[in-house]
């Protein structure tokens, strides 16, 4: 069997990612060289992104139940009893020290793998590694990415092929419709996006997908939002 480095792309993954390392890497702390302040941190984003998480999905439910008992109130039949008011109470979930939550676990991490006392089996524990037959199936590749901003509008993108001939990546700016396609073969790759005129900010999403013998591969990635700055 393989071992290789998994981080989920997807919230569900990524929030069991976070639970797991918080319940674990305490057992490991010596070993990886880890202090209290980043177990403590640690802690504060498997609450934040768990709690937010919830609340997200709290919102979303409780949004298609106030339409329809709109939609109700306003079209339905007058010989019908009022339907129930939506429950409206939501608890607010703790806030980390800072944002970035999938980031700075990205960045502990990249640490614990640094440590000299850092083995395959302790990313196995914390579950950033997996174990994997040796060769995947393409059914079951996905075109994983990473995007580090670089100011002065430069996006930097990694990625790995996989074995692959090349990696499409598909951008846009958020809020127009048409995506603009790349086929990548080495990585990393600089992404120079068109400036906003006034020097703000511009925000963009991003997917990507494996290619082989030019026909696509395997999973697309789920869709990043990105911000590059001046």
């Amino acid at each position: 069997m393989a071992i290789r480095k998994v981080i989920p792309l997807d919230e569900e993954g990524f929030e069991l990612l976070v639970i797991k390392m918080n319940s674990k890497l305490n057992g490991w702390k010596t070993v990886v060289n880890v202090s209290t302040d980043q177990l403590s941190n640690l802690e504060q984003l498997a609450a934040a992104y768990q709690g937010w998480r919830l609340l997200k999905a709290q919102l979303a439910d409780t949004k298609t139940s106030i339409t329809e008992f709109v939609r109700l109130l306003f079209e339905g039949d007058k010989n019908e009893p009022l339907p129930a008011t939506p429950a409206l109470t939501f608890v607010i979930p703790p806030l980390p020290a800072k944002p970035g939550i999938e980031q700075q676990l990205k960045e502990l991490i990249e640490y614990i793998e640094l440590q000299d006392g850092f083995t395959d089996a302790i990313g196995l524990d914390l579950g950033f590694y997996v174990e994997t037959g040796d060769n995947l199936s393409p059914e079951e590749l996905t075109g994983d990415f990473e995007v580090d901003d670089l100011s002065a509008y430069r996006l930097e993108i990694k990625f790995s092929l996989q074995k692959q001939d090349a990696f499409r990546l598909s951008y846009r700016t958020k809020g127009v419709s048409a995506w603009t396609e790349l086929t990548l073969t080495s990585s990393p790759y600089i992404l120079q996006v068109t400036p906003d005129p006034n020097g703000l900010a511009v925000t963009l999403e991003m997917k990507g997908t494996l290619i082989d013998k030019n026909q696509t591969v395997g999973n697309t990635s789920d869709t990043k939002t990105v911000v590059a700055h001046s």
